[in-house]
Formats: structure tokens, sequence, C-alpha cells
């Protein structure tokens, strides 16, 4: 919220709740009470925590427009173009997989943003011929290792691998062998923990 608003931002076109996992939608009641908001992508997946208690409140009594994410669905954001191209499915047993997935195109520089999706969903998103090449990828389950596939990474091939991980997180994120495997696949690795 302090970034936002020090930004001067009142007004937020389009906010993605990858899925309903607190670390995913932490404080989004706030964010969503806080700014004017157009459209919230998310998919139709429920948490029984008060967190997403929180956040199904505000949507209710702000009568917040909820989209469900569409694979190959797409939305202008100013000169930048976005394509959901997950989940594939809707029937995964682990709610990281049926995290929201998507692209974004800036002339010549496209990111991919995966959640917390996992090899299982990275696999289908591959079996879908979906153009998952990115310059930028913000890498999947912050960097554990039940994502980054083999096949996933050679098909994105980024230059840059993104980790959004908190420090001394208790979960031993990111894993040793996914930050290999993106050492050796050639990355500029930028970590949340690390960076300032």
């Amino acid at each position: 919220l302090r970034y936002l608003e020090d930004q001067g931002i009142k007004h937020l076109k389009y906010v993605v709740a990858t899925h309903p996992h607190e670390d995913h939608i932490g404080s989004m009641d706030r964010v969503l009470s806080t700014f004017q908001v157009d459209t919230l992508i998310m998919p139709k997946m429920t948490a029984d925590t008060r967190t997403f208690e929180a956040m199904l409140t505000v949507i209710n009594e702000k009568s917040i427009k909820v989209t469900a994410p569409a694979a190959g669905a797409q939305y202008k954001l100013g000169d930048a173009a976005i394509t959901l191209l997950g989940p594939v499915r809707e029937d995964y047993e682990d709610l990281n997989n049926c995290s929201v997935v998507l692209k974004l195109e800036y002339g010549k520089s496209a990111f991919l943003f995966t959640g917390d999706a996992e090899a299982e969903a990275e696999a289908d998103l591959l079996a879908s011929g979906a153009d998952v090449s990115a310059q930028v990828l913000k890498v999947g389950h912050h960097g554990s290792s039940t994502s980054t596939s083999d096949a996933f990474l050679k098909a994105v091939s980024p230059s840059y691998a993104v980790l959004s991980v908190g420090a001394g997180n208790s979960y031993g994120h990111p894993d040793s062998k996914t930050l290999q495997k993106l050492k050796a696949a050639g990355c500029t690795v930028l970590r949340t923990d690390l960076e300032k």
C-alpha cells in the first residue's frame, strides 16, 4: 500500500490474485478497499482462511468485478499486452497448480509471471502450445524444487530469473537445485531476499 500510494496511484485497472494461499493474497482486502479496482482476476478456488474471507468481504462490499482466468484471454494495459496462459485446467488437486499464469509483453520485452505453478501445471502449459518464451521469468513457487522443470525452463529461455522469497523463510526457498538450474541456463538471478 505504501509503495502504491507513494507513486500517487489511486486506481488499479487489473488486480491478479494468483491463487488463494495467504502468501499470495495477504493484505488483498486492504488493497481492494483502498484503491478503485476495475477487474480482479482470480481462479475459482477457495480457502478456509481469514485472509481469504476478508478478501471476499471487500469484494462483496465494493461489488468488485471478479473474472476467472481463461487461457488465451487478452488484456491491454497502455502499450503493453497481457495474455493469460493458465491455469490450463481447473481440476488440480494442489492449489499451487491453479495459479494464474500470465505473460506481459511490452515492446520487444516479455515477462512471464507463474504464481506458484508447479511442474504439473508447467507441463500442461507446454502441452497446450502456449508461447511461454520470455526474457524475464518470475520463478514459480518461490524457487522451490516443485517448479521450474527442465522442459519449462528451456521453453521460457529467460535472460533474467526473479525470485520472490522472504529472507530466512522456514521453507528453505529457494531450493539449491533450482538455483543451479537457473545458473546453468545462463540466467541473471534477482532475489527479493537479497536485492535492495
